[in-house]
């Protein structure tokens, strides 16, 4: 923590480069006082304090509601409190107080204790210096002598600014991942659930709040995630006396997590970003907070390479001759690093059967799979594949050998999931059974990357008789983190089922994520807006697909798949209809310019162009030196007006004069349109041309040096 030892004082200040923090003490626990705007270095605390001392309500107690950063019903708080715990029934009213507090230059820990209920909590507030977000680690420990039941203990409790009026949530489903919900913040309860025993599709681990209308340039702003791969709950209310409130922790089912005597439980980071900017800056917060502190230091200095991935080329229809012809195709287009996707293994002819057999299919690959990755390291590429080792099908040797390595009650039957079970990772037999499977393919195939796939919902997760959804995604991710020992120099995408574990808590055990099985561009540009918000370009996949989508049915322009792939991680990956020379030329000269400018993209600063017309999509990176952006306006309907607005950039340098050229992405030729300054193209933007539904312009800006 630092030097600083146990202190007396009653209110505390952490800072970052833009940001402070102030904490009092309220009526015997922490409270937030401000997060927002650095303040004065000499700001008096005590004069804030009681400024900002909020009244009780009439018609309630007579003292008013302590919004604490863990509010308790038996302090009278009378919404949701941030910690409901009891012994078998007893002790279940808490009224904490602080026993100790440390602190050092961007951190503060509390340490509480409930003395008649015997159980201690710690605290602990993180203002990350760079980034500006506010991080929350708790924690609560069993002191008694029987156990301790915990039905609800929040990860964070965060009092947000009192003109929050509106809040963005992100719904959704398989291949419509990330869909942005407005909702205004009444007087009910805006709460979120997900008890699929990964993160999911249809309810992310987060929210955004924000004053009235806001949007991605206007507008006091809080951005929220729990760092958390399974269930959860996001909610966001009004505490009685008007103020709204962030709230965020596991969903435990009853009897879940039981302390024994001596026994701690600590709960998922959750991150916190705030703006007055509109959303850019919270979403430009979480990417620099991603960067630094989730993805490991080695994937920030490794170019992200440019992938093929086999799996709608060829869906479970493998054999050696036809992945070797697809190696020669995927060279031919750039491609860096060839993933050699499901269907490789035993039996595995559909989704029936095979997952748990985790060796080759001889009649699909009668040399083994040695002549396909030597062809690949042959051509210069980088060898991949794709596993699935938390499932099993029923039609697996290994389930014939095992049926006891299911997750889930022996004696019911359970709802299944593309025809396949959960294994129950947290048996030291199954961990080590798996641990070493991914082990030696990793070392017979000299392998260099990992797509590790989860297809299905947690329905029966029984751990020792009891619910066990948490423990699971515990053991999920000690395995990864055993992979990741073992081998660091591997890079391992994290799928499930596309975009159903998206969560910085996955993401800290992996490199990349697959944001969605849909390529349809007119559906990736509203999932990959919202993936952005919190996740930065280059951890998001996102491949070219072919000209027939698989998955919707539509079709669409190379131009148009080209430009939504360009800003993420680029891939490409036709399905069985395969693609023409025009097409693989096209390809090549996409990789080309990817590789020539992904160093800058995926380090730069996203934002996005409050524009007029809601059917256009305007993404902006822009180069740290501020000497080069990218700006990609999608249309994706007949736009009500048929001249659009202008299109501006922000984040230049006022006074530097930049060349602004429009891109083709089928021949990647650039056209000047102008010459313009940064504090021009920043006010008065240029005017795109007249667009189509489903068809994207790409510019270019680079300095030019006088």
């Amino acid at each position: 923590m630092g030097n600083n030892t146990t202190s007396k004082a009653r209110h505390w200040r952490i800072d970052s480069a833009a940001t402070s923090c102030l904490i009092t003490a309220d009526r015997g626990m922490p409270r937030i006082l401000y997060w927002g705007k650095k303040l004065a270095d000499d700001e008096p605390l005590d004069a804030l304090a009681h400024a900002l001392q909020r009244p009780a309500v009439p018609g309630s107690l007579d003292i008013a509601e302590a919004l604490t950063l863990l509010p308790e019903g038996g302090t009278g708080f009378s919404g949701h409190p941030g910690i409901v715990v009891h012994r078998n029934g007893a002790h279940s009213i808490s009224q904490l107080q602080i026993d100790a507090v440390e602190q050092s230059a961007y951190e503060i820990q509390f340490t509480c204790r409930e003395h008649a209920a015997e159980f201690s909590v710690t605290l602990t507030l993180k203002l990350d210096p760079h980034s500006g977000v506010l991080s929350f680690r708790n924690s609560i420990q069993n002191a008694g002598h029987d156990d301790l039941h915990i039905d609800w203990f929040a990860s964070a409790v965060l009092p947000l600014p009192a003109n929050h009026c509106e809040t963005w949530s992100m719904t959704g489903r398989w291949a419509q991942e990330f869909r942005l919900q407005r909702v205004p913040i009444g007087h009910d309860a805006l709460v979120r659930c997900n008890r699929m025993g990964r993160t999911s599709h249809a309810s992310f681990p987060g929210m955004i709040t924000g004053s009235q209308a806001f949007n991605a340039e206007q507008g006091d702003v809080v951005a929220m995630h729990l760092a958390w791969s399974g269930n959860h709950r996001v909610m966001v209310a009004r505490a009685r006396d008007g103020l709204p409130l962030a709230q965020l922790g596991v969903l435990l089912s009853p009897g879940e997590t039981v302390l024994a005597p001596g026994d701690a439980w600590q709960a998922p980071v959750a991150h916190f970003a705030r703006s007055d900017d509109g959303y850019n800056g919270c979403m430009q917060a979480m990417h620099r907070f991603v960067r630094q502190h989730v993805l490991s230091t080695s994937q920030q200095q490794t170019p992200r390479l440019v992938h093929y991935n086999t799996w709608e080329a060829c869906y479970f229809d493998h054999s050696e001759e036809k992945t070797l012809a697809l190696v020669k195709e995927a060279k031919a287009m750039g491609a860096e690093r060839f993933i050699l996707d499901d269907g490789w293994f035993e039996c595995r002819n559909d989704d029936t059967a095979g997952l748990g057999n985790w060796s080759v299919d001889a009649a699909k690959y009668p040399n083994g799979l040695e002549p396909i990755f030597d062809a690949v390291r042959d051509a210069g590429m980088q060898p991949g594949l794709w596993i699935e080792p938390e499932m099993i099908n029923a039609d697996s040797d290994t389930f014939r050998e095992h049926p006891e390595w299911v997750l889930g009650d022996p004696n019911r039957e359970q709802p299944l999931g593309r025809n396949q079970y959960v294994l129950n990772l947290c048996l030291p037999e199954v961990f080590d059974f798996l641990l070493g499977h991914i082990l030696t393919v990793i070392r017979r195939y000299q392998l260099g990357y990992l797509k590790w796939d989860m297809n299905r919902d947690l329905t029966h997760a029984i751990v020792n008789h009891r619910q066990g959804s948490e423990k699971i995604t515990r053991a999920v991710y000690r395995l990864l983190a055993a992979v990741r020992d073992a081998h660091p120099e591997v890079e391992i995408e994290v799928c499930s089922s596309g975009g159903a574990r998206a969560d910085f808590g996955a993401l800290s055990h992996g490199d990349r994520i697959w944001t969605s099985d849909n390529h349809d561009p007119h559906d990736r540009q509203r999932i990959q807006h919202g993936f952005s918000l919190f996740f930065p370009p280059e951890v998001m996949g996102a491949h070219v697909g072919s000209h027939h989508s698989d998955t919707t049915g539509r079709q669409h322009s190379m131009a148009f798949r080209i430009a939504n792939a360009l800003v993420g991680h680029f891939g490409i990956e036709p399905n069985k209809s395969g693609l023409s020379d025009k097409d693989i030329a096209v390809l090549r000269a996409a990789s080309v310019w990817y590789k020539t400018h992904r160093d800058w993209i995926h380090a730069g600063e996203t934002s996005f162009m409050a524009h007029p017309e809601t059917q256009l999509i305007v993404r902006r990176e822009v180069a740290n030196d501020q000497r080069r952006a990218l700006i990609i306006a999608a249309l994706l309907d007949t736009p009500e007006q048929a001249v659009l607005a202008p299109i501006r950039c922000t984040g230049l340098q006022p006074e530097l004069s930049y060349r602004v050229s429009r891109l083709d992405p089928e021949t990647f030729v650039q056209t000047n349109i102008v010459s313009m300054r940064g504090d021009s193209l920043a006010q008065t933007g240029f005017q795109p041309p007249l667009m189509q539904a489903d068809s994207a312009v790409c510019w270019l800006l680079e300095a030019v040096d006088d």
